[in-house]
């Protein structure tokens, strides 16, 4: 796995990325590559609330797959992380709890 900085706020930080989700990405930002964001949408930044929404009702209803919140999702893969045996330190860390 490999780490991606990303902005939060003021300031950046790692997260560890698998190779998939790393080529995804490159895929996602050489489709819009004058944006400075991920997600956009009508040349906007996509927000937590309107990811959300779009999740719920573009991406989970059609597919009639159960749907997460964006919070829901990161608090399952840190659970999952914790129980693969990665230390508090760096969950921390990466969830900037620190």
């Amino acid at each position: 796995m490999n780490n991606r900085n990303f902005q939060k706020g003021r300031r950046f930080r790692s997260i560890p990325l698998t190779p998939q989700a790393q080529e995804i990405i490159t895929k996602t930002l050489k489709l819009n590559p004058d944006c400075d964001f991920l997600f956009m949408k009508d040349g906007q930044p996509i927000y937590a609330d309107s990811f959300n929404e779009h999740l719920k009702n573009k991406v989970c209803k059609p597919l009639n797959i159960p749907y997460r919140s964006s919070h829901q999702i990161r608090f399952t893969i840190t659970t999952m992380l914790y129980e693969a045996g990665v230390p508090l330190n760096q969950l921390s860390t990466m969830l900037e709890r620190v």
